[in-house]
């Protein structure tokens, strides 16, 4: 009876269109979800002398799914620059400093499915979701919700590349580096942000999908802490962090300054030093519109008043709305 914890993904970048990768540059074992082909059927709707539908015919061929992993250092360049689109490196060994950045396009991807004994193979895949999670006590996740056009069974897995089963990130390697407005907030004890990219397929003439397009960029930033003053409260409805008595609510929006936010995860030693070569993951966006403040309810236990903040990332005047900063031991990321 095949085991269902035997699986993983791997993942490679493709150089073109059409044209599976031929080696993974990733893989990774799952923390949930999945990943895999959907045949999607319909009825011909017609009369008929009988209460049941004639005929059926397939309609649609995708693969889909939303995998979600532990973020470590190796995987999480790949889909990051799956869903961002564009990216640069530095640094002469290791680390090397990989920036990513928004772009106009996403590069398609391949995926490799391996589940107990069952092989499959995934091309022309783009990420339409990626949805990072780190919380107080636990380990910073990442969603990635994928769509792709083309499956093919396999006999055999892809292993030209190690699962990574080291260097995750904790919410404990935000410490002191989680920024807003640069004044570091050591109550933060939840972050969650989301890179959906609007992709979606488009349909030709063929039953599965002819491309996965690039739609309209939505980012948010949530984080959930307790309250040390109302200080940002106070700007969101009344326009000052000390509003003056009577004040009425404000009609405009309102956006953090400059310096926005800046949430970076660092791998430590046990002794809770940063370790050596780094391992980091930095998230940096300049304009973000707060966008709602809410979860400020009373309670009866007389425990400290929390809050949930979410930002919607909007375009700076120039330069990337947000920029993804990773340093690990992967010298480049290169298709196949």
């Amino acid at each position: 009876m095949p085991a269902g914890n035997i699986a993983d993904l791997s993942i490679a970048i493709q150089n073109t269109k059409g044209t599976a990768a031929t080696t993974a540059n990733t893989r990774a074992y799952l923390a949930g979800g999945g990943f895999g082909p959907i045949r999607e059927a319909a009825d011909l709707e017609e009369t008929t002398s009988s209460r049941l539908r004639n005929a059926a015919f397939i309609s649609g061929y995708r693969a889909e799914g939303s995998p979600e992993f532990y973020v470590r250092p190796k995987m999480i360049g790949v889909l990051l620059y799956g869903a961002m689109g564009a990216k640069s490196v530095s640094g002469a060994g290791d680390p090397w400093t990989h920036t990513f950045t928004l772009a106009a396009t996403q590069p398609y991807l391949t995926v490799w499915r391996t589940l107990a004994t069952l092989f499959e193979r995934f091309a022309d895949v783009k990420v339409a979701e990626l949805n990072f999670s780190s919380a107080a006590q636990g380990v910073l996740r990442v969603t990635a919700r994928l769509l792709g056009l083309g499956a093919a069974f396999k006999t055999a897995a892809e292993t030209a590349q190690t699962p990574e089963t080291v260097d995750h990130f904790l919410h404990a390697d935000g410490a002191g580096q989680f920024l807003v407005e640069t004044v570091a907030a050591s109550s933060i004890s939840a972050v969650r942000i989301n890179i959906a990219t609007g992709a979606s397929i488009a349909y030709g003439d063929n039953v599965s999908g002819d491309t996965v397009n690039e739609g309209l960029q939505t980012i948010t930033i949530e984080t959930e802490q307790v309250i040390s003053d109302f200080a940002l409260w106070n700007r969101f409805h009344y326009g000052s962090a000390t509003p003056a008595d009577n004040a009425p609510p404000i009609r405009d929006v309102v956006e953090l300054a400059g310096s926005g936010i800046d949430y970076t995860w660092s791998k430590r030693t046990s002794a809770g030093a940063q370790a050596t070569p780094a391992r980091s993951l930095q998230f940096t966006a300049t304009r973000l519109q707060i966008a709602s403040i809410s979860g400020m309810d009373p309670n009866t236990s007389g425990e400290p008043l929390k809050r949930t903040v979410q930002y919607k990332v909007y375009q700076p005047a120039s330069g990337s709305g947000l920029t993804a900063v990773l340093k690990n031991g992967q010298a480049t990321y290169t298709g196949s």
